[in-house]
């Protein structure tokens, strides 16, 4: 694990078990996502579906499952994002960070048949989700996500919320 992601590592723990932080992050589920998109380095096409747990003006935390195939990898990403949705009308920013769990296949070239290789990985999100009309469902939002570690460098992802 590199310093870089140990150091992001623990930034995000520190946040979360802040006195201030712990007191006002309400873990109540909010709703659930799907989204898709495509990857960098190594290039490939992801799917995802993750879940809202915490309301979306306060810290809110994202458990993530993503799958990623293509360029000859398959890729299997567990993420804990913490985000904070800032106040907005019709266009809601958000940002955040956090680790995660990588599970690589190799499928093609160097590696390939070496087996499942997990990953300890950390990423910085940012994006926004907007309301198709005031007041309704679903929620839409675009999303970028830089990687720190064996994760794709960047990736890009439109998504709807249930």
């Amino acid at each position: 694990m590199t310093k870089m992601t140990r150091t992001i590592l623990a930034a995000t723990l520190a946040g979360l078990l802040a006195p201030a932080a712990s007191s006002a992050l309400d873990l109540a589920p909010r709703g659930y996502a799907a989204r898709a998109g495509v990857s960098f380095n190594p290039d490939q096409f992801h799917a995802a579906l993750h879940f809202q747990l915490g309301p979306g003006s306060k810290p809110q935390f994202r458990p993530v499952l993503e799958l990623g195939v293509g360029n000859g990898v398959r890729l299997v990403s567990l993420s804990g994002d913490v985000l904070y949705h800032f106040e907005a009308q019709r266009f809601r920013p958000y940002a955040g960070a956090g680790p995660g769990l990588n599970l690589i296949d190799v499928t093609d070239g160097v590696g390939e048949a070496d087996g499942i290789k997990s990953k300890l990985v950390a990423h910085a999100v940012a994006g926004v989700a907007w309301i198709r009309r005031p007041g309704g469902q679903p929620r839409y939002f675009l999303e970028g996500r830089a990687g720190v570690g064996d994760t794709p460098d960047f990736r890009i992802a439109l998504g709807i919320s249930f």
